[in-house]
């Protein structure tokens, strides 16, 4: 269980009123501990309002402690620690590139003008005194050398106004308790056991997929990395031997298990993404060396959302697994 706070900011520059430059939300995944994390993209792709029952269920756990103690500050300090000050350090980056650029071609091109039209004047002043009478007068020539100063001027304050950045104070949009469908089933008296045990055997049986699969594309002569809980979409990034790269979803279950679950963004990434694999993995009770991975190409093509509220799919395991062949 823990809550997802929606943390914004705005980056604005130094005109008045300010222009907003850039605009950022950060999802903040916040746990019972006290600790946070990123949440990732739009997590609530993957989640649904509860039912009525399933809210009854949860009337107690709303109550606890760590919820009550709000989430504010704790998502924004992290926020401000593990993204915004990043962000704003590219933003002031890019900013102040782009200006430098147009600083210089502003300067050139007006100087350029300034020099000419001073110019201009004394070559009219000569003419003046020499009895000759120009087309235009040198006070006229004089009026727009300094025009052109003043815009000049103008133009370089409002450059430096453009890279005056500063950050917004952060704020929290909103809030929302993600309660994992385990929980529920053991306050319906679906489940027994302690949480912590199940927690405990879930975590085990992901890593010995993630392992199973790491070794299997180790085997294929790819460069695996295994990306962070939170990441949407898929589990791991292996990188070919040409540079290109491979993605994998890993879903693991013990052996004999009938059906798993996919989330939306997953079938989703799974649909567009070029060179993408589901690997599933049968965990053996016996030990790791007897668990067996196959892979599935494609195996979202016939799946798709005409509901929004839909979050997740429910596949049969089995069906999946016949489909699926040797690691490729």
């Amino acid at each position: 269980m823990w809550q997802h706070g929606r943390v914004r900011a705005h980056i604005v520059n130094g005109h008045e009123p300010a222009h907003t430059v850039s605009k950022r939300f950060d999802f903040v995944e916040l746990a019972p501990d006290g600790t946070a994390q990123s949440a990732g993209q739009a997590p609530y792709h993957d989640y649904r309002v509860p039912t009525p029952d399933e809210a009854g269920l949860l009337r107690t756990v709303v109550d606890e402690q760590w919820l009550a103690d709000g989430v504010e500050e704790l998502a924004i300090n992290w926020a401000m620690e593990h993204g915004f000050l990043d962000h704003f350090t590219e933003v002031r980056r890019r900013v102040e590139h782009s200006v430098a650029r147009v600083r210089t071609q502003v300067r050139r091109r007006l100087t350029q003008e300034i020099n000419y039209w001073d110019a201009r004047h004394a070559e009219l002043l000569d003419k003046v005194r020499a009895g000759q009478n120009p087309d235009i007068r040198p006070e006229t020539a004089f009026a727009r050398a300094r025009e052109l100063e003043r815009r000049l001027e103008k133009r370089l304050a409002e450059l430096e106004r453009d890279e005056a950045l500063r950050l917004k104070p952060l704020t929290v949009a909103g809030a929302a308790l993600a309660v994992p469908h385990g929980l529920i089933e053991r306050l319906a008296g679906k489940r027994s056991g302690p949480l912590s045990t199940y927690a405990k055997r879930t975590a085990e049986i992901e890593q010995r997929a993630l392992d199973a699969v790491v070794a299997a594309e180790r085997r294929l002569g790819r460069e695996p990395k295994v990306l962070a809980r939170n990441n949407r979409g898929f589990d791991i990034r292996s990188r070919t031997p040409d540079g290109h790269y491979v993605f994998l979803e890993v879903k693991g279950r013990i052996s004999g298990a009938d059906v798993f679950t996919v989330t939306r963004s997953e079938v989703l990434y799974g649909k567009n993404a070029d060179r993408y694999r589901l690997a599933l993995v049968s965990v053996s009770p016996d030990g790791p060396e007897h668990d067996k991975v196959r892979y599935v190409v494609e195996p979202f093509r016939s799946v798709s959302f005409d509901d929004f509220a839909v979050t997740a799919v429910v596949f049969n395991w089995h069906e999946m697994w016949a489909r699926g062949g040797e690691p490729t």
